[in-house]
């Protein structure tokens, strides 16, 4: 478990970084790239989205404690790095970050599923798509 784990991790990582992830301050803009560099990993590993999800809501008793720790230690400081960028300054007084973040967040997690239990990952249709929900919540919590 731990093993694909930290390849799948790794890959979802190093294709953030080849997509600059690190330097994108805007939070929508962000969430758009991360969408295009999970689909870009997952077109060359079609079987790691299942894998992760089923690690993420369903891991193994036998390694569920070894599984929890590296999800918190592993992937957690690329994460943070990640969130701590992002600039604040465009979002109305009532929103924080980390509201806006999470709501995203959760939005992602059930488009992408979706998405992927449909079958239909093709990259155009989900970038246009993506990035329509992205608009409509950026006039939402942007002032």
């Amino acid at each position: 478990y731990i093993f694909l784990l930290q390849f799948g991790s790794q890959a979802m990582m190093e294709s953030a970084i080849k997509n600059n992830v690190l330097e994108i301050r805007d939070l929508f803009e962000l969430c758009k790239t991360v969408v295009i560099t999970k689909i870009e990993v997952l077109s060359r590993y079609p079987y790691l989205y299942d894998f992760l999800m089923k690690v993420y809501y369903e891991p193994a008793p036998e390694a569920k404690e070894e599984l929890t720790n590296y999800m918190l230690n592993g992937e957690k400081p690329f994460v943070q790095e990640v969130r701590s960028s992002l600039d604040s300054s465009n979002f109305r007084p009532e929103i924080t970050v980390e509201e806006a973040y999470n709501v995203v967040s959760w939005f992602s997690e059930g488009y992408m599923k979706r998405r992927f239990d449909a079958n239909r990952m093709d990259l155009a249709e989900i970038q246009t798509e993506y990035t329509h929900y992205m608009d409509i919540f950026k006039s939402m919590f942007y002032k």
